[in-house]
């Protein structure tokens, strides 16, 4: 990345001392917009990916009522995602902010992973608080502040949340199966390839799930294959990005008037999942039918970790030391909750232990698509 932020928000705060006895200017407070702005533009930015991340585990996690006979194990795989339109937010920043660049109207349309914006900077300047102007450096007579890249959209107009299960289930008896599932580093190459500044150092995916079959108390409907099932289902998805040893993210000049204290440590991506699933189906042969309804409870953080110490000379003059000390937190911080009645309908093939399902649902304006394929087999003679 050409323009690193920390390093630009670095250079904007050497200026600020030089102008501080000509203007009004609450440096801290300015300041904070910072970590407002940066929460809320990557908040948008991912808004379609991570807003629909964990209902799409969750949809995935199962594509039949049956569940399995005692001592039966099944080792699966599934995968699913969401589709809908992408969504175009605006974003409301404060005077601190202006947009420079190929994509003027992102304060209309926001930013976003799928749309089309093609780069620019917002720019962060600070303002004289008694004249509502930005304050300009009295060396350059350039705008004291710095450009925050604005990312591209890969432009496809359509946007999902890919979901990748490999799960362990087995029948414990009474109509009841239980499910595991975990997938370690899928997207670790993946990630450690996007940049120079990072490296993935967590990427772990689990899930735990229980059925029951409650057609398994009512012989006369079980043994017509009709199946009732009530599933409860658990996931959680962590992605951790942490500082290269051999790359910093401030290019330190040999300027006299500071000194640098650097404890960022990186970004955390969390996403967690809990749904009840009530799915009735009817198996004619190898042939299982269902028709479903989830209530589902998500959520999502993103949050960087460390903070960023900076010791500045304030009277700005090589002769005289006049320290003053900004510490700048919580660059990225967001936490997100959501709950969706999903409904939908599945159908599954069954042939020799091997079966085959596919399903969809849909909430909250997204459509969800999973399939999932599995074999089956009895740990214990019959």
């Amino acid at each position: 990345m050409k323009k690193n932020i920390f390093a630009a928000l670095l250079v904007s705060l050497l200026l600020v001392p030089a102008i501080k006895g000509n203007s009004q200017i609450n440096i801290e407070k300015q300041l904070g917009e910072v970590p407002i702005m940066l929460s809320e533009y990557f908040d948008y930015y991912l808004h379609d990916f991570s807003n629909f991340q964990g209902e799409s585990y969750l949809v995935s996690y199962n594509t039949g009522a049956k569940v399995l006979d005692k001592w039966q194990l099944s080792i699966g795989f599934h995968l699913g995602t969401s589709l809908l339109p992408y969504t175009k937010a605006p974003l409301h920043f404060s005077n601190n902010f202006e947009i420079n660049g190929d994509d003027p109207n992102l304060y209309f349309d926001g930013p976003n992973l799928f749309g089309n914006s093609q780069g620019g900077t917002i720019f962060f300047r600070f303002i004289d608080e008694a004249t509502g102007a930005p304050v300009y450096d009295p060396f350059t007579g350039e705008k004291i502040g710095f450009g925050i890249p604005i990312l591209s959209g890969i432009g496809t107009g359509l946007a999902f949340s890919p979901s990748l299960i490999p799960k362990l289930s087995m029948g414990i008896g009474f109509g009841t199966e239980i499910s595991v599932g975990i997938l370690p580093g899928a997207l670790k190459s993946l990630g450690n390839s996007l940049t120079n500044e990072f490296e993935m150092s967590k990427d772990l995916m689990y899930s735990v799930g229980v059925k029951h079959d409650i057609f398994n108390w009512i012989p006369v409907l079980k043994e017509q294959n009709y199946h009732l099932s009530l599933s409860a289902t658990y996931i959680s998805f962590a992605l951790g990005l942490s500082t290269k040893a051999e790359s910093g993210f401030f290019e330190n000049t040999e300027s006299p008037y500071f000194t640098i204290d650097d404890q960022l440590k990186g970004v955390d991506y969390n996403s967690t999942g809990l749904g009840f699933e009530l799915m009735a189906s009817k198996k004619f042969g190898f042939f299982e039918i269902s028709a479903f309804t989830s209530s589902n409870q998500t959520s999502y953080s993103i949050k960087s970790q460390g903070d960023v110490v900076i010791d500045i000379n304030s009277s700005f003059n090589e002769n005289q030391d006049v320290r003053s000390q900004y510490t700048v937190s919580d660059l990225i911080s967001v936490e997100n909750n959501f709950s969706s009645l999903m409904v939908g309908g599945a159908a599954k093939f069954h042939f020799d232990g091997f079966g085959w399902g596919i399903k969809y649902g849909r909430a909250r304006g997204a459509d969800f698509f999973s399939t999932g394929i599995n074999y089956a087999f009895n740990l214990v003679k019959k």
